[in-house]
Order: structure tokens, then C-alpha cells, then sequence
């Protein structure tokens, strides 16, 4: 039997292995992998508490299990954008928020892509680390430890160790660990599936008779938040594959990994808030388990949060080389881990201020929506008039790029500002959405209005190419010490 040849390792991304490369362009000769992996990246990211929490809090928003479950598959489509945006690693070479330059320019885009990306993934890193850590300490009470402040920070370096470990070691590690602990951590969501089905209420219905469609709208845009998160960084992980990987594979696996472990653990929390107060799943589904299986339960809230985060602060490194941070991308994650981590002890120790991030990445969306829209419409406009997506190499390697294009920064702004209005939080209740009776329609608002923008502006103005060896317009050129696709490690 003749074995089918592995597929080549690009040196600087091997497994246990520092990555070498940050945003600069992946050469031909360094590419590598199937879009299969992908799929166990995106599955394995996935298995995360927030989702069973998502999950636990439609029913708590007044929802049937009905609703809930046909809100959870319906919000989770979302990740059908994740994996479009994805598609464009191969033919760029190089991370989201690089790509983005040619949507931005190279100065807007150290605002409204890599700026704003860094800002998001840093305050998330703090939230994951929380709930890993959280989740640490209630397993040393579950043992029978006595959780004193020194306990409670060794928990916290552990989490945290894990998942800077990881991010720094980079790409190929991050895959090859996904990949090892994708079937482990599906195993055990099934199992904890099982005892959630034999305490589920199926009869349940919601004290108030039903939600208002207002409320099911809030439920979805809570579940979109999800996939939304993720817009901004799935060309980082696809960006190493061969530049003939099929496109449709790309799309199709990302989607579908990020789809099945979000929406399973969604519906996982809805059914167990019809047995149990969803206020604090963590605790209260301790009720509906056997004692064995708890910490089983915790050990896999800490381990699905550790890779939650390793897979946005590895992006968040190259978020900040995008910003034009002149330092390898090692050091750029390390910046982010320290930062990242600090504002975790300081949530966990000194204040309340996780409820201050929360609040703040609940609006993310605002901004999050509106940059799929515009990413989406460009990739529209190259799959359908010019026929193909443009690679890295026909912009000068994202370096002949003017330092603001209009469509892409009047689009984000007027979509932003359209889905602020439409939003309705704790602290913000849009006047359109008090008009929808509280509906929050700012996802849906801001990729629509995003997109279209750019479409148009774009279909009228024409955004300028630029081919290798090119010169740029004095206006487009980018001072070599001030470029941050010029950074290459």
C-alpha cells in the first residue's frame, strides 16, 4: 500500500515550537495542512461555558424550550461569516486584521480593524480567564480545600499558564492540541448532555405565557454575540494553508465546527433551565449530576475556557503588530497575556469590575456586526465581478495601500452608529429599539447597513489595485518605519 505523504511542516510553525512568523506574508513554500483542521480548531474552541450560560439565560428571558432551541440554531448561522471571512487567509497570506487594510487603509485600519480588535479580544481574555478561574476555585471547594486568597491566585496562574502557554507556542501548536482534545471534550459534553436530558422539564413553560417577539430578538442577538466574537480573527488560522486550498472547504468546516460545539452547548444550558435556576449554572447544575461526574464538569469549564482564549489572544499579538508594534509576535502575545491578566486579578481581587467588561463587550457588537458586513460585501464583490479574491501579492503584500479608503471608513461608521441605535442593553436602550419595543435589531442592523454602504461606495468610486512592483500614489505610500505588514516575525 503506497502512504499518502504528510502534508510539509512551514518552518517556524512546528508543534511545541515557538511560531516564528507574525503578520508578515506566508510564502508558498511555507504553507501546509487541510481545511479539515480547521473543523476540530473551531469545535474544540468552542466548548465553552459561556454558551451553556447563553443557553440558560434565554430561558430566564422568558422563552418556551421551543423558542429557545429554534433561537439558538437560528443565532448560531452566524458562523456562516466566520467562515467566509476565513477564506481569506489562504489567498492572503496573512491575519484578519492585515487583510482588512485593503477595506480601511492602512492608517484607518489601525482604528476600526486591528485597533479595536486588540481592544475586544484583551477585555475578553480577562472575562474567559474569570471564568476559568472561578470554576478552579469551585473545584478545590468541591475537594474540600479551603479556598483562601493564596489558593485562589494559584488557580488563577495555572489558568492562566495554560493558555498563555499556548498562544505563545503559536498556530501549530494551538491546532495540534485542538485537535488532540476536540473527541475527549466532545465525550464529555455528551455525557453531561445525558443527565441534563433526564432532568429536563419538556412540559416547561415560562410563567409569563410565552416571550414577546421583541424578547426572542434579544435572544438571538445574545446567541449571534457568539460567532460575532469571532469575525475578526478567522484568517489568522486559515492563513498558513496552501494558496489552492478549496475555498468552499475553508468555509464549510469553520462553519460547521464553530456551529455544532455553540449550539449544542446552548441547548445543553436551555434544557437545564427548565430543571434548574440558570442564575449561576456553574452551581446549580451541580444538582442535576451525579457527584462523580462535577468535577468532571469543572475540568471542563477550565479546559474549554483555556482554549476559548488561547485561540483570541494568539490573534490579539498580531492584532497589536497590525496596530504597527515593531516586536515578534511571542512578544506581542506575551505584552497581551500580562495586560490580559492583570485586568483579571483586578477583577477577581480588588472590584467588580467584570460587570464594567461585560457591559462593554455587550455593545462589542456595534462595531463587531458592521465590520463583517463590510468584510462580507467585499468578498461579494470579488466572488461575483472580479471573479476571484485578491491575493496578498497583488497589493504589494497589503504595502501599497492608501492610508485611508473612504468606502470601508464611511461604511463602518454608519453602519456602527445605525446598530447603535438599534441596540438595547443594560445601560442602552437604542430610541429604535424602544420604538420595537425593546427588540434588539444592531447585529442585523449593522451588517446590512455596513455591507450595503461599502457595496455601494465601492460599486461608485472603485477602490484602487495595486499589482507587485507597482508604485503607489504619493498618497498611498506607507513610510517603512511606520508599516506594520513590513514586521516579519
Amino acid at each position: 500500500m503506497v502512504e499518502t505523504p504528510s502534508p510539509p511542516v512551514a518552518a517556524g510553525d512546528e508543534v511545541g515550537h515557538v511560531e516564528v512568523k507574525g503578520i508578515a506574508f506566508i510564502d508558498p513554500d511555507e504553507r501546509h495542512g487541510r481545511p479539515f483542521e480547521l473543523f476540530t480548531l473551531w469545535f474544540t474552541s468552542n466548548l465553552s461555558y459561556l454558551y451553556i450560560l447563553f443557553g440558560g439565560l434565554l430561558i430566564l428571558f422568558g422563552l418556551s424550550l421551543i423558542q429557545a432551541i429554534a433561537v439558538v440554531l437560528i443565532g448560531n448561522l452566524f458562523y456562516f461569516l466566520v467562515g467566509a471571512i476565513a477564506t481569506t487567509g489562504p489567498a492572503f497570506g496573512t491575519s484578519t486584521v492585515n487583510i482588512s487594510r485593503v477595506m480601511y487603509g492602512s492608517v484607518g485600519n489601525r482604528i476600526f480593524g486591528a485597533g479595536l480588535t486588540w481592544l475586544l479580544i484583551v477585555c475578553f481574555e480577562a472575562i474567559n480567564l474569570s471564568i476559568g478561574a472561578l470554576a478552579g476555585f469551585a473545584l478545590l471547594a468541591d475537594a474540600g480545600i479551603e479556598v483562601t486568597t493564596f489558593a485562589e491566585v494559584l488557580v488563577l496562574l495555572v489558568v492562566a499558564g495554560g493558555t498563555f502557554t499556548l498562544s505563545i507556542l503559536g498556530h501549530a501548536t494551538i491546532i495540534r492540541a485542538t485537535a488532540i482534545f476536540a473527541a475527549i471534550m466532545a465525550v464529555g459534553a455528551v455525557v453531561l448532555f445525558g443527565f441534563v436530558l433526564g432532568h429536563a422539564q419538556y412540559d416547561y413553560q415560562p410563567h409569563s405565557g410565552g416571550a414577546s417577539l421583541a424578547t426572542v430578538f434579544i435572544g438571538l442577538t445574545l446567541i449571534a454575540s457568539g460567532p460575532l466574537t469571532w469575525v475578526n480573527v478567522p484568517a489568522d488560522y486559515a492563513r498558513y494553508l496552501p494558496r489552492n486550498a478549496s475555498r468552499w472547504a475553508i468555509l464549510g468546516w469553520t462553519t460547521l465546527g464553530g456551529y455544532l460545539s455553540s449550539s449544542f452547548l446552548a441547548i445543553v444550558g436551555v434544557l437545564a433551565g427548565s430543571a434548574v435556576d440558570m442564575t449561576d449554572p456553574q452551581t446549580s447544575m451541580k444538582a442535576i449530576m451525579p457527584g462523580w461526574f462535577y468535577p468532571v464538569f469543572l475540568v471542563l469549564i477550565v479546559v474549554g475556557t483555556c482554549f476559548n482564549n488561547a485561540a483570541g489572544i494568539y490573534s490579539s499579538g498580531l492584532a497589536l503588530q497590525a496596530i504597527g508594534v515593531k516586536a515578534r509576535r511571542s512578544r506581542t502575545v506575551l505584552l497581551d497575556c500580562i495586560i490580559g491578566g492583570a485586568l483579571t486579578a483586578y477583577a477577581l481581587f480588588v472590584s467588580d469590575f467584570l460587570t464594567t467588561l461585560n457591559s462593554f463587550l455587550v455593545l462589542a457588537e456595534v462595531w463587531l456586526a458592521p465590520y463583517a458586513g463590510v468584510f462580507l460585501a467585499y468578498l461579494i464583490i470579488h466572488w461575483t465581478r472580479d471573479r476571484t479574491t485578491p491575493s496578498a501579492e497583488q497589493y504589494g503584500r497589503l504595502t501599497n495601500v492608501e492610508k485611508i479608503v473612504r468606502p470601508g471608513v464611511v461604511a463602518i461608521v454608519v453602519g456602527s452608529v445605525c446598530a447603535f441605535l438599534f441596540a438595547n442593553t443594560a445601560y442602552w436602550h437604542g430610541p429604535f429599539s424602544v420604538v420595537l419595543d425593546g427588540a434588539d435589531l444592531s447585529p442585523y442592523v449593522g451588517i446590512l447597513v455596513g455591507g450595503g454602504v461599502y457595496y455601494l461606495l465601492d460599486r461608485l468610486a472603485g477602490q484602487r489595485k495595486y499589482t507587485p512592483g507597482a508604485t503607489p500614489p504619493a498618497s498611498a505610500r506607507a513610510e517603512p518605519s511606520s508599516d506594520p505588514a513590513r514586521v516579519e516575525a
